[in-house]
């Protein structure tokens, strides 16, 4: 490669879930992706970008594609369940530009590194914030120097993984620029999400035009059934200003009619205190856009039913927020952090304010019995609440990862990443139940909640990747 010339770069956008047509479920707008082929920009790059979401591409596509190109750089992002499209991706990338530096970044990269670097043909895994890096990263490769001081990387020398040192994390998202959601169909992915405008959330809004959008990265907690455990010296909790998410938000309206937004947030309030600013500048902006946020059990109280009317009048139409058990000793045993009886408190308040509000659960800890499985469905049952079922997924990086690999249940991590599916399949059977046992169970109780509210689902289609509001209208994202 000559020096001081600029690599030729491509972007992918990988499909996690490339068996499913757009027609069974909404395609996300891959929001990280956005952010660092921004900066990218910004800092003077030029590149390519194939959106493997929106455009599928056959392998022959995709081999025509990379070998009329001569790409220097390919880079992508992924989840630690995109394992198994990850692998044979890279092998793609490899047979047809054997020489092209292969950068991966997402959790995939953090989480299975020693995988990622000994199991493919990775070049660079990117560590947590990827924006400044993936930058110096191409800054040394233009100028023909060798990448391995940046920080925040890790890569395999003679046969040896390298970690560099840890890349402090943004100490402020302020400083990146509201992304150049261009780079990418906007239309596409605002039309993909407008299928589920009848559903009841946006029932009152015509027209609907909804979109995606982050205010904060990280979490503050550490439930042992997620990668945060590992993950959070990486990515720790910040939030952007509530100027940038306001201008973002105003941007959005502006420029493409947006009137919906899905805040894909981990953690979108902290606390009252946390939101109050937030929420009191979008009242005062009146900026025409709704919008769905996440938060804990826990973050209204008794007493808090003025702020949920706020929060309503702010445009927050739909609180996610998962209880994940109804059992005092499995929610111990996640570090959930959360008293149950705080659920029926904040969903009531929600209830009285016309914010729908929806839960999920996360079935199969070691610990889990019949009995503390019907502990978590009466608290559903008796506060309305048809949960989305999880069951108990070990993702590398948490601590349940470590137990399943110390108990035997994982023998080999490879194998296991290849066979990793959605969350609402029975992977791995921690409990002393059996397989059917266990799933007739959560059946069962499932039937009587939707019995109850009178639900028009078939029991085929119980468990599976649903939002359910009392009046029956659904979305189903199920893998049928």
């Amino acid at each position: 490669m000559t020096k001081n010339i600029h690599p030729k770069i491509l972007f992918l956008n990988i499909n996690h879930r490339p068996d499913w047509t757009k027609e069974k479920t909404f395609v996300y707008y891959p929001l990280g992706l956005a952010y660092v082929m921004s900066e990218t920009a910004r800092k003077g790059y030029d590149f390519d970008v194939i959106d493997l979401q929106i455009d599928p591409k056959t392998k022959e596509e995709l081999n025509k594609i990379l070998t009329e190109n001569e790409y220097d750089v390919v880079a992508f992002g992924a989840l630690s369940n995109a394992y198994y499209i990850v692998k044979p991706l890279i092998a793609e990338i490899k047979n047809a530009l054997p020489h092209a530096i292969v950068v991966v970044g997402g959790s995939i990269a953090s989480s299975c590194t020693e995988i990622l670097l000994n199991r493919t043909e990775t070049d660079i895994a990117v560590m947590g914030d990827g924006e400044e890096t993936f930058v110096e990263i191409l800054n040394k490769i233009s100028r023909d120097e060798s990448t391995d001081c940046i920080r925040g990387i890790a890569f395999k020398r003679n046969g040896s993984i390298i970690n560099a040192k840890p890349r402090p994390p943004l100490k402020s998202l302020d400083e990146l620029s509201i992304p150049n959601w261009d780079l990418l169909d906007v239309e596409s992915y605002i039309s993909s999400a407008k299928q589920y405008k009848n559903i009841r959330s946006f029932s009152y809004l015509s027209d609907i035009r909804p979109f995606f959008m982050f205010t904060q990265r990280g979490c503050p907690y550490r439930c042992t059934f997620c990668y945060n455990s590992l993950y959070h010296r990486y990515n720790p909790y910040r939030k952007h200003s509530k100027e940038y998410i306001i201008a973002m938000m105003k941007r959005l309206k502006a420029k493409y009619d947006v009137d919906f937004l899905w805040l894909v947030d981990e953690l979108t309030f902290l606390s009252v205190e946390n939101a109050t600013p937030l929420i009191d500048a979008l009242i005062e902006e009146n900026i025409g856009v709704s919008f769905q946020a996440t938060a804990r059990v826990g973050f209204l109280k008794k007493g808090d039913g003025v702020f949920a009317t706020k929060l309503k009048k702010a445009g927050c139409i739909h609180l996610t927020y998962s209880m994940e058990s109804g059992s005092p000793k499995i929610l111990k045993a996640m570090n959930k952090k959360i008293n149950i009886k705080d659920y029926a408190v904040q969903k009531k308040i929600l209830d009285d304010a016309g914010i729908i509000s929806t839960n999920s659960l996360v079935l199969g800890y070691p610990q889990e019995t019949e009995e503390t499985i019907a502990e978590t469905f009466q608290v559903c049952y008796e506060n309305d609440s048809y949960p989305s079922v999880g069951f108990l997924m070990p993702l590398p990086g948490s601590l349940m990862y470590s137990y399943a690999l110390k108990k035997g249940y994982i023998t080999d991590e490879e194998d296991y990443l290849l066979d990793m599916s959605d969350r609402q399949f029975l992977n791995i059977n921690m409990t002393q139940m059996s397989d059917e046992r266990f799933l007739n169970l959560v059946k069962n109780h499932l039937k009587r909640i939707r019995d109850k509210l009178e639900i028009d689902l078939p029991d085929d289609q119980l468990i599976c990747h649903t939002i359910i509001e009392k009046d029956g209208n659904t979305i189903s994202n199920k893998n049928e």
